[in-house]
Formats: C-alpha cells, sequence, structure tokens
C-alpha cells in the first residue's frame, strides 16, 4: 500500500524547483567569480613579495577621498626615475615615503604597510567563504527535498492536542507523542488521517489528510519510536 500523501502536498516542491535550481546557478556563479578573485589576488600578492624591492619616493601631488587617499610618488629604480599612484597615502607635497616597488613593473608600488590588492583579498575572500557556505546549504537542501518525495513515509491516525498539538498512533501500533506544530491546525480538526516522514532528529514532516496540499514540520516532544 502506497503511504505517500496526496500528490497535492508535493506540487509545491515542483513549482519551487526551478527558482532554487536559478538561485543555486547563481550562487554558483558568484563563488566562482569569488574564488577566482581571491586566487588571483593572492598569487599575484605572493609574487610581488617575493620580488619587491624598497625605494625612497617623493610625493608629487595628494588626492584626497572621502574615504581615502591616493597620492602620486616619484622614486629612483634600476638608474631610471618612475612615478606612481599609491593607494590610502597621506602626507605633504614634496615630502619623502618608504614604498615597496614591483622590479619588472616599477610603476606597482605600494606604502611598507599596505598589500597589493588593499581590501579587495578581504572582500573576495568574505565573498567566497559566504558563498561556498551558501552552496554546502543548497546541497543540503537539495538532498533533504529529494528524500521528502522519494523518501518512506508513514501512515497513522492523527488526534488534536490543542491547536499547536499532535498525537500520531501509527499503523505498525508506534505512537507519536506531543508533535509540537509550527503552524496551527484547521479549524474544527479533532481527530483524522494523517501521513508522517522524520526529517532529521526528533523533527518529523506531516501531512494531514484533511490538508493534503501542505508539508509541515513538527517536533517530537517524547521518545522518538523505534
Amino acid at each position: 500500500m502506497d503511504n505517500r500523501p496526496a500528490d497535492p502536498a508535493f506540487r509545491r516542491f515542483r513549482r519551487e524547483g526551478p527558482r532554487r535550481y536559478r538561485a543555486f546557478a547563481a550562487v554558483g556563479l558568484l563563488f566562482a567569480v569569488t574564488l577566482g578573485a581571491t586566487i588571483w589576488g593572492w598569487t599575484d600578492q605572493n609574487g610581488f613579495d617575493a620580488r619587491k624591492q624598497r625605494a625612497t619616493a617623493t610625493i608629487t601631488a595628494t588626492h584626497p577621498g572621502r574615504n581615502s587617499s591616493t597620492a602620486d610618488v616619484r622614486f629612483e629604480a634600476g638608474g631610471r626615475t618612475w612615478t606612481a599612484n599609491l593607494s590610502r597615502t597621506r602626507g605633504a607635497v614634496g615630502s619623502a615615503i618608504e614604498v615597496y616597488y614591483d622590479p619588472e613593473d616599477p610603476t606597482t608600488a605600494t606604502p611598507l604597510d599596505a598589500s597589493l590588492h588593499g581590501r579587495l583579498l578581504v572582500f573576495t575572500t568574505t565573498g567566497a567563504g559566504f558563498t561556498g557556505l551558501l552552496l554546502l546549504v543548497f546541497a543540503v537542501l537539495s538532498v533533504h527535498n529529494r528524500r521528502v518525495e522519494r523518501g518512506e513515509w508513514l501512515r497513522g491516525t492523527a488526534t488534536a492536542l490543542g491547536p499547536h498539538g499532535l498525537r500520531v498512533d501509527l499503523r505498525d501500533g508506534t505512537r507519536l507523542d506531543g508533535l509540537r506544530l509550527r503552524f496551527p491546525l484547521p479549524a474544527g480538526f479533532t481527530r483524522g488521517e494523517v501521513a508522517v516522514q522524520r526529517a532529521w532528529g526528533k523533527r518529523w514532516l506531516y501531512v494531514l489528510d484533511a490538508h493534503p496540499d501542505r508539508i509541515l514540520m513538527a517536533v517530537e516532544a517524547g521518545r522518538p519510536p523505534r
């Protein structure tokens, strides 16, 4: 005998499937972009750290900003004069500042206490971690949603224990005592047929025959059946 709830209970899962897949694809794309930017940034920074040389530069112009300031500097390297723009740098025009520069491209320079890409790596690393966590959540939910429709359901009789409580007597003789419901029972419901499926731990999914178009969650207050 098929213990599954009636088909209307699963229609919402099927309708939301394409939307979940689109969200998963969007998060996956964002994860790939932020992870790629993070790898590129750290690789570029490590290469710069391995090559960098120190020089004394002179500030030739400053560009104050609301959140940060930049400065144009001039310095000598390899027998030539080079100019570079330093981010997050303050100082008076004509003052000296110590910098690191890339011998392969002396126009790439940073103050001694700054990284090559500033806060970019903080943002991309955080973004990659956050979107990676979201992908994990999507994967867990995907497995859970497939299990809801394809997993084993048990049939029984539900008895109302107030508007937010149920007792379920399963057909194999097992009783689920004191299921606490997230949503109130339908008005006037006292007793009726129900299909249940264990979600995880003491959490159960249930579908009342009297309300066949909704799969809802309940938490078992008593001991779970064996």
